[in-house]
Order: C-alpha cells, then structure tokens, then sequence
C-alpha cells in the first residue's frame, strides 16, 4: 500500500493560490489562530538513501513540537497487522475472472508485469485487483535506489519517543481506500500500472527530485500529465476525501493550543482541496516558512 500512496505523494502536488517563488527544500507550512500555531510538513514515502532533505527550519521545528502526527503508525506492529489485513482483503472472494474485461494489450501487459513478481494472470485471478496493481508498485521502488527506511516518516520515527507520535488514520482505513474502489477503477489502475512499470523507478527518483526543490511549477506539470492520479475518482479517494476528514483533528489541537508537527504526503498540504487551503477557508492564517 505505500507503494501507491508514495507514487501519489510525490505525483500529486497541485499549483497554490497564489505563486511562491520556488524553494529549495520540501514545503513546510505554519498555520496559526490567535494564540496558538501547529506546522504542516509535505513529505515523501521513500527516498534514495543519500536524499538530503532536512534542514534548520525542518528540525527547529520538529524539536519544538509537542507532538508529531503521521498520516498512520509505520512501527514494526503495525506493519505486521497491515499486511495481514492487506492479504485478507486482498483474496478474490467473488471468484469472478476479472481479466476477462480487459483488452488483449491490457492482459498482455498485466500478464507481463505479473511474472516479473512470479505470478500469472490466470494465478492472478485468486486476488481482487487493487492489491496487484500495489504488488507491481512495490516491485518499483524495490528496482529504483529508494526504499521505505530512507523515507521521511521512518527517518523521523526512528528517532521519536513513542509517547510524542501520533497518528490522523489507522492500517483499516488505509487499506478501505484502496479496497472500496469501484471494480472498474482497479481494473482501470491495474492496467494502467503494468503499462509503465519499466518507467516507475525513474519517474519517483524524478518526483523526488522535484519534491525536494520545492518546485510548485514542475509538479503541477507531473501531476497533470499522470492519468493515475489526475482521474478523478483515484484524486478523491487517496486525497481529496482524506484532506477533509484530516481538517476536525487539527482544529482540535489549535483549540487546545498544542504546539504539533503534522507531517503527510506533499499531495495533502496543496490545492484547492489540499488541507493548507481548506484550513485558510475556515479562517486561519496560513504561512509557507520553508
């Protein structure tokens, strides 16, 4: 599941209201009320290992924050029950031969990608399709230079006292995005995927890239082109939905005048629907600090 939610991290990055000159660091963000601030962080899943992504700014303000909340628990537990709920969810209990609806190229490219995992597309049929196409997104990191241990979030828990995290979603939440899409998106995802699994490691590292220059101007050109993320049903379920399900909590913390360091995918924090806009909507002021 990280897998796609990295891609759409580091894909989804939408132009702001009002331009900002590019900076060369991943956008951090403050947002205030009258007597109380929290601070919003765009990060990346996973990254090459030699990224260097932080900064005084960047750890400032995480050594300052009386919480850090992630968008889910990554420790090694949770992981554990993610996957075993992930295979669970995953099997094909309908039995319904899926790959009949789609086309010769499109089977011909999912029957491809899929032996590069070991499977085929007859053995495939015993999965529902959203789980495959996040089974071939994982087979592209694992072929780039990036991995989840270099990632944003685990570079920073690592580090973190236990009793200082704190998390926006759980494992079941993450896993019903992917798995209460419509049959015809995942199909549509899945296809989509195999079609450019030789191109996937280099468009991350390239996203990445971008992600960490700050560059506003280039993402938006990434986000529109890619028809994984821009088709409007994968743009509300893994952002749109989330972005506003995400904006009661963080009122909650300026409410109580916490201090919190919140650190998600790039996407969220951009956008007209993006959480930095949803929270000035509602009237708070809104600052880019890095």
């Amino acid at each position: 599941m990280r897998a796609l939610l990295t891609r759409a991290a580091a894909l989804a990055f939408l132009l702001f209201a009002t331009p900002l000159a590019a900076q060369a660091a991943p956008a951090l963000w403050e947002v205030s009320d009258t007597d109380s601030k929290v601070f919003l962080f765009g990060s990346v899943h996973v990254l090459p290992v030699a990224t260097q992504w932080r900064t005084p700014a960047f750890d400032a303000t995480l050594a300052g924050a009386s919480k850090v909340y992630f968008e889910a628990d990554i420790g090694l537990f949770s992981q554990i029950f993610l996957a075993f709920q992930m295979v669970t969810s995953a099997v094909n209990a309908s039995g319904v031969h899926w790959s009949d609806q789609l086309t010769a190229d499109e089977a011909t490219a999912v029957d491809t990608a899929l032996r590069q995992q070991g499977m085929t597309l007859e053995s495939a049929q015993a999965y529902r399709p959203w789980f495959l196409t996040l089974l071939l997104q994982g087979r592209a990191i694992t072929q780039s230079t990036a991995n989840m241990g270099a990632g944003v979030e685990v570079t920073v828990q690592r580090d973190l006292d236990r009793n200082r995290m704190a998390f926006l979603e759980t494992a079941s939440q993450q896993i019903a995005i992917f798995s209460g899409m419509s049959d015809a998106l995942q199909l549509r995802m899945l296809a989509g995927t195999a079609a450019q699994t030789n191109l996937a490691p280099d468009m991350l590292l390239d996203m990445v890239e971008v992600w960490n220059s700050g560059d506003e101007a280039k993402m938006l050109e990434a986000v529109s082109s890619d028809p994984d993320i821009s088709e409007a049903e994968v743009m509300k379920a893994l952002l749109i939905d989330r972005n506003a399900s995400w904006i009661s909590p963080i009122e909650a913390m300026l409410a109580r005048n916490e201090q919190n360091l919140i650190i998600v995918g790039a996407a969220h924090l951009v956008g007209d629907t993006g959480v930095v806009e949803l929270l000035r909507a509602k009237g708070y002021s809104v600052r880019r600090v890095q």
